[in-house]
């Protein structure tokens, strides 16, 4: 049995009753088999058309429409409409689509949203977090697709990418200075300073000044997600086997809802990075940069 991108079926083998009798299939939901949908919990989906067979819950509850902005109160709420932007993020001007018309990057867990804490929404992870650090929404969104992007491709965590970005691949404690993951952020947190005091040198008028700052959202996004990774993907939950990195089972490693304390812990991280970033200053003695020492929920010991 196999599914192609949004699930639809692509072989079905019939000679073999376990497979076919197994309902849970493409991201592990349910597929009834007399309708062929999908079920995720707030709607359905249809895997022949990849949409869903109703609008995602956040317009009808008005989260992506924004307020008239005649006091503080709606400004906020306008700067954090539900996916990235409400809908002055053109992806939601379609509200039947299945992860962002990107279903090999992106899963949506149960119709409502995508990767919960790496690019995150207005209610938490690194987009709320960029909010809260005074980023505004273009550049808070920005931030938070290269912090996600990392998960992808040549930077990817899987044998043949870079799983140096993901898990400590270095031979000592995680969360400290000589963690792959944070030696990778430092670098990456460095150049982004650099780039973004670059930037208000040349000045807003500056013809590259737009790409160059944008150049250092990037970075920055991609140094959080790095931090991240420090904090779920500890010591106690991860394992080696010749020289491929792994999740212990029964850990649940990346759900944010079961390791509350790795959300805190960075969420600490990635405002200490924001700090030094407004601050134009890289600190290579800030306190982000040993966590097993600093943070208490830090589990990676």
């Amino acid at each position: 049995m196999h599914t192609v991108t949004a699930g639809r079926l692509w072989i079905d083998w019939q000679s073999n009753d376990a497979i076919d009798s197994t309902p849970f299939r493409f991201t592990g939901k349910e597929r009834n088999k007399e309708t062929g949908l999908y079920y995720f919990g707030a709607r359905y989906l249809d895997p022949k058309t990849s949409r869903w067979l109703s609008t995602d819950p956040a317009m009808y509850q008005g989260d992506y429409i924004p307020s008239a902005p005649m006091n503080d109160q709606a400004r906020r709420r306008n700067g954090n409409l539900a996916g990235m932007g409400g809908v002055f993020n053109y992806v939601n001007l379609h509200v039947y689509h299945y992860g962002g018309n990107n279903p090999i990057k992106y899963v949506d867990p149960d119709g409502r949203a995508d990767d919960r804490i790496h690019r995150g929404d207005r209610d938490r992870g690194v987009y709320r977090w960029a909010r809260e650090a005074g980023f505004n929404e273009a550049r808070s969104a920005r931030i938070a697709n290269a912090n996600n992007s990392v998960d992808y491709g040549s930077t990817g965590y899987l044998p043949g990418e870079d799983p140096s970005r993901h898990f400590n691949t270095n031979i000592v404690d995680s969360g400290t200075p000589i963690d792959s993951r944070i030696g990778n952020a430092q670098s990456n947190l460095k150049e982004s300073i650099r780039l973004k005091n670059l930037a208000m040198s040349l000045g807003e008028d500056s013809a590259s000044f737009t790409s160059i700052m944008n150049h250092s959202l990037d970075l920055l996004g991609i140094a959080g997600h790095l931090l991240i990774d420090v904090a779920f993907h500890t010591d106690s939950v991860v394992g080696v086997i010749a020289g491929v990195h792994f999740h212990f089972p029964g850990f649940d490693i990346d759900n944010p809802d079961a390791r509350p304390d790795s959300v805190n812990c960075a969420e600490w991280m990635i405002k200490g990075t924001f700090e030094m970033w407004d601050k134009g200053v890289y600190d290579p003695n800030h306190e982000i940069w040993n966590p097993s020492l600093n943070w208490d929920g830090f589990d990676g010991l």
